[in-house]
């Protein structure tokens, strides 16, 4: 039984010392190298995160700096925007202030009173008929005949008689260079082509009387060179004539009954070939007048505009004042 348990007696050897610091420096150096890489992969990854922020952030801000600049912009349109409309509002409201001012003018120009005037040059003869049927001063065919001044007046009561018997109706020769020469009678016509009634209206014009006693004979007024003037061509400021005016009471306009709207006839002048002048001569000027409806006066010159007409129908054969050389019958 001894020696059985000596024979199973297992031989225990001593462990050395340096085996055994060895055993454990190998564990430990082996836990050192993992933990050393798990370290190295935290720091690693730790800067790509740092990097990773810091590219995030640079580009967060680079989109900012450009967002911002959009911004700037889009707000700097939109500011140009507001101030183009409130440009444009007020253009809108100007525009429509000036629409609203042209519809007052037209309404106004529509109401007011306007004259128009206009000259006609009928021949003796036919001047003479209408005074026999209407009689001066009288509203007969849609106009008055009326003489500016007393003198005028009394001349034309010596012509008429004498035109209405065909006397008087031609001055010159038909053998003479000039040939023949019809009268004729310049009126000045007025008339109200608004709506409004013209009051106080006035005629300003210059006068000259002629220089016989009678009205029959005929007369020149002499330019700087001697030669007769027409009477289309008279200057305002001629030597030896007389500024006047003659007043109308009123021109009816569009407001007024139809039988009360006529023509105003102001007998001017007798001519014959525009240049030979009979009796008292009158030159208008301006005419000026108030509106019934505003209390605004008015006013326009006369001969301004008119000389065309006049040369056509006085010294002209066609409007029957020159009749011309008939030698071929002397």
């Amino acid at each position: 039984m001894a020696r059985r348990r000596a024979r199973n007696t297992v031989r225990r050897e001593p462990v050395s010392t340096d085996d055994a610091t060895m055993s454990d420096k190998d564990t430990v150096t082996d836990q050192g190298k993992g933990d050393g890489g798990a370290q190295k992969r935290l720091d690693n990854t730790t800067k790509i995160v740092s990097i990773v922020s810091v590219s995030v952030g640079l580009m967060l801000s680079v989109a900012g700096y450009f967002g911002n600049l959009k911004l700037q912009a889009l707000q700097k349109s939109i500011a140009e925007l507001n101030v183009a409309k409130g440009n444009i509002d007020v253009a809108k409201g100007q525009l429509d202030i000036s629409k609203g001012a042209m519809e007052v003018s037209e309404k106004q120009y529509v109401l007011a009173a306007r004259l128009a005037i206009s000259f006609s040059t009928p021949l003796a003869k036919s001047f003479a008929l209408d005074v026999s049927q209407c009689g001066a001063d009288q509203a007969c065919l849609g106009q008055r005949i009326s003489y500016p001044t007393t003198q005028m007046g009394n001349e034309f009561t010596i012509a008429v008689p004498r035109w209405r018997e065909r006397k008087g109706l031609m001055t010159g020769d038909t053998c003479s260079r000039e040939g023949l020469h019809a009268r004729q009678v310049v009126l000045l016509g007025i008339r109200n082509i608004g709506y409004a009634d013209a009051q106080n209206v006035t005629i300003r014009f210059i006068r000259k009387s002629s220089p016989h006693p009678s009205p029959l004979q005929p007369w020149f007024e002499p330019s700087a060179n001697g030669e007769a003037i027409a009477y289309y061509d008279l200057p305002p400021t001629s030597r030896g004539w007389t500024s006047d005016t003659v007043s109308i009471d009123v021109v009816r306009g569009a407001s007024s009954p139809e039988k009360d709207r006529v023509e105003e006839q102001l007998v001017m002048a007798s001519v014959a070939s525009a240049r030979e002048l009979y009796g008292t001569v009158l030159v208008p000027i301006e005419i000026s007048w108030t509106d019934a409806l505003t209390g605004k006066t008015g006013s326009m010159p006369v001969m301004q505009g008119q000389q065309p007409r006049l040369r056509k129908y006085l010294g002209n054969h066609l409007g029957g004042s020159e009749i011309g050389n008939l030698g071929d019958s002397c």
